[in-house]
């Protein structure tokens, strides 16, 4: 599956907050929302897959903005607001990349001992970036300028990938086989491994609420939202999406209790939910 990220910022009196990462697919546009804040997003086929932007909207739809022309291969987007920085991946070039949050200085960080990077997760606070390698089956973990990159774990990773700041623990999805797959969660060392939801079809993306003991997910497999108590106990479907929609990515907005997923509209063209 291709998808790309959005990143939704919190804005508030005293400054801008950090949410966290969306991906979805080929997004051309986004529906207005409440919240009041501002999305990064990737989109990856404007007219083609040989193009790529990230660009940025207000969340009521208004301000769309091209920030950067990343060409062809765009997947994964993080934010880092306190330090102005705007983080992301390439599937063609095999690098991670960052800039500054209006486009500009973009530079390379990690540009060895990656095949296929999907997503990308920051951790700030102890200065490091993750990302998941669908090719090399395994997440790699850098500093936040790119160096000390080295492999974490060895995994069948997917294209799910959360840091949970508060118990340090490092979340995200496996795949198995085209149809199923398993969320995991270890800790942000790699050690202590735990399977949080299996045997429940193939979650894609995921978003953690930590406060409200709650982890979502979106599976383009069966075209559902999901979410679960984060021991993967009492699984609800939230939204059905409808048949061949492939809901591809997910974020949620504590603040105004609500959460955003990406989904097909026809061939090559995606909306937020």
């Amino acid at each position: 599956m291709k998808s790309h990220g959005i990143e939704l910022r919190r804005r508030a009196s005293a400054g801008l907050l950090a949410s966290a990462t969306l991906a979805v697919v080929a997004l051309l546009g986004a529906v207005p929302v409440t919240a009041e804040g501002t999305l990064y997003f990737a989109d990856i086929f404007k007219p083609t897959y040989s193009d790529g932007y990230i660009r940025s909207v207000y969340t009521d739809g208004s301000e769309l903005q091209m920030l950067v022309d990343t060409g062809g291969g765009l997947r994964g987007v993080a934010v880092d607001p306190a330090a102005g920085k705007l983080y992301w991946t390439n599937v063609d070039t095999d690098k991670i990349r960052r800039a500054n949050l209006d486009g500009t200085s973009p530079e390379d960080l990690v540009t060895e001992g990656l095949a296929f990077p999907a997503a990308i997760a920051l951790h700030p606070p102890i200065d490091k970036l993750y990302w998941g390698d669908q090719t090399l089956d395994q997440i790699g973990r850098a500093n936040l300028d790119g160096s000390n990159a080295a492999p974490l774990i060895s995994t069948p990773f997917h294209s799910g990938l959360e840091v949970d700041a508060v118990n340090g623990k490092l979340y995200w999805s496996t795949s198995i086989t085209s149809a199923e797959g398993e969320i995991l969660r270890a800790n942000l060392d790699g050690s202590n491994i735990e399977t949080v939801v299996t045997e429940i079809d193939k979650p894609a993306d995921i978003a953690l609420d930590i406060a409200g003991g709650k982890i979502y997910w979106t599976d383009y497999v069966v075209d559902v939202v999901r979410r679960a108590n984060l021991d993967g106990s009492n699984v609800e479907t939230i939204y059905v999406v409808g048949a061949n929609l492939n809901p591809g990515g997910i974020v949620l907005d504590l603040s105004d209790a609500k959460v955003y997923w990406g989904q097909a509209v026809t061939t090559n063209r995606d909306k937020i939910m």
